[in-house]
């Protein structure tokens, strides 16, 4: 696992897979990409999945010093103890 390098990107947006792609529905995750998209979303491809990026800043992200930090990090919640810089696609990172 790379090191944190501190630059907020992994706290700067919610990022969730929402669907697998393939032949059978591309069309309907066409469709719901542009439904997002409308909707202030942004969505990827990759790895043969959909992913949904929600434009969002963590109210516990913080800033000092050029660098981010998060102010409840010895309680953060699972999805961020989970989260590996590798899991930002799209225009994320």
């Amino acid at each position: 696992m790379a090191e944190c390098k501190q630059c907020g990107k992994c706290c700067i947006s919610a990022q969730f897979k929402i669907a697998n792609v393939d032949v059978i529905n591309r069309k309907k995750t066409f469709d719901m990409s542009r439904w997002l998209s409308y909707h202030g979303c942004d969505t990827y491809e990759k790895d043969n999945k959909l992913y949904i990026n929600i434009p969002t800043v963590c109210s516990n992200l913080s800033y000092d010093k050029d660098k981010y930090f998060c102010r409840i990090y010895d309680i953060r919640p699972e999805l961020c103890r989970r989260f590996t810089c590798e899991n930002i696609g799209g225009n994320g990172g």
